[in-house]
């Protein structure tokens, strides 16, 4: 994020208004309240990112090798492994999804 100081004073509006610009100091004084909202805004969906991320490491290869995909479709034939897999995408991509909800409501 880039950081600029946007920051509006108290001392800034009260020096606007003194000078006969108090709709200015008004609207600065609004600006400022959306440069916060949206700065906090960016932080909830940053944080959001920050924990799919975590979640996509959690299962590395080292600990979890791949399976011999013949051998586990001999074993379980196609059906049911088309099914195993599609229930486990469906679970990552919900508690994913579910993340990115709950940073964007």
């Amino acid at each position: 994020m880039i950081e600029v100081d946007s920051t509006i004073t108290e001392a800034h509006a009260m020096d606007l208004t003194a000078k006969g610009l108090p709709v200015v100091a008004e609207y600065l004084g609004a600006m400022q309240n959306k440069i916060n909202d949206l700065e906090a805004r960016g932080d909830k969906l940053e944080t959001a990112l920050h924990k799919i991320k975590d979640w996509s490491d959690a299962y590395q290869i080292e600990v979890f090798p791949e399976p011999n995909w013949n051998e586990v479709k001999d074993k379980l034939g196609d059906k049911l492994l088309t099914r195993v897999s599609a229930s486990n995408m469906r679970h990552a991509i919900k508690g994913a999804g579910n993340i990115a909800k709950e940073a964007l409501a």
